[in-house]
């Protein structure tokens, strides 16, 4: 598991991806997992992110969800699966998980939205709460 600075994340979410094919659209290299409640996924969120509940991880059991499939490959393949949260806390539990599932090309974005929102507002939509610009991590 890597775990990514908001700026890589930046960087990688600005040239987000097309949903996979049979998910509405062509197909791309990025697939983002915004693990917030639905709740706040719905209020805002990064643009082009995926809901994906952790709960829905853990009802999935050995199985994942189609759109991981697409995009499941090892860390050099060209694709990325990168899991956002809120606060940085819970992201790289799920992403190792992913791993461990066989999803190699799986980051996790280092403090979350707490740490990318206030730097890539560009990036964002829906009803984005004022934020403050966190300090800069080492």
């Amino acid at each position: 598991l890597a775990v990514r600075s908001p700026a890589a994340a930046a960087a990688s979410a600005a040239s987000l991806h097309a949903p996979p094919p049979g998910a509405g659209g062509g197909g791309g290299q990025l697939l983002l997992l915004d693990i917030r409640p639905p709740d706040e996924f719905e209020k805002w969120r990064v643009r082009g992110a995926v809901s994906y509940p952790p709960s829905q991880m853990i009802h999935a059991s050995n199985s994942l969800p189609h759109d991981i499939y697409y995009y499941k490959g090892a860390r050099d393949c060209g694709k990325m699966v990168v899991v956002i949260d809120a606060d940085g806390r819970s992201a790289a539990h799920v992403a190792n998980i992913l791993v461990e599932k066989g999803v190699e090309n799986t980051f996790a974005v280092r403090g979350g939205l707490a740490q990318f929102a206030p730097r890539f507002r560009h990036l964002l939509e829906g009803d984005v709460p004022a934020l403050p610009m966190p300090p800069a991590s080492p």
